[in-house]
């Protein structure tokens, strides 16, 4: 047997792949080659990475085996994946967008993998998880 069975994408829009994305908030489509694209899918593969090098170190913590320099390191990681979070959204928000939210947050991704971001600012209330000291704040 050398057929492989057909496919199907998980996500269809029925629009077809026009070699565009949209950004943030509305706007004018940018080509997936543009640098802007190229520069929050970099930054997002970074976010990706330090995840991984965070988990790691979590593994590690577990067996007692991260060296007492290192103690502070998960929690730097984590700071530089929410600043580049920030980043990320900037990136991939319409210019006219970016000028009406106050403090714009990173959300994540849609089904799609278009970044959902949203303006703090405009939320009435928002709850953080994590424990006391973890940095939430």
């Amino acid at each position: 047997m050398t057929d492989k069975p057909e496919r199907k994408s998980a996500v269809a829009t029925k629009r077809g792949d026009d070699g565009t994305t949209g950004l943030l908030f509305g706007g004018d489509r940018v080509f997936k080659d543009d640098p802007r694209t190229e520069a929050f899918g970099v930054v997002d593969e970074a976010i990706a990475a330090l995840g991984v090098a965070r988990a790691e170190l979590g593994l590690k913590a577990q067996y007692g085996t991260v060296p007492q320099t290192l103690d502070r390191l998960p929690e730097l990681i984590l700071r530089l994946q929410r600043e580049l979070f920030v980043v990320g959204a900037e990136l991939a928000t319409a210019p006219d967008a970016a000028d009406k939210m106050q403090l714009p947050l990173y959300l994540g991704k849609d089904a799609s993998g278009s970044a959902i971001v949203a303006d703090l600012a405009s939320m009435p209330h928002m709850l953080l998880a994590g424990t006391t000291g973890s940095g939430k704040s």
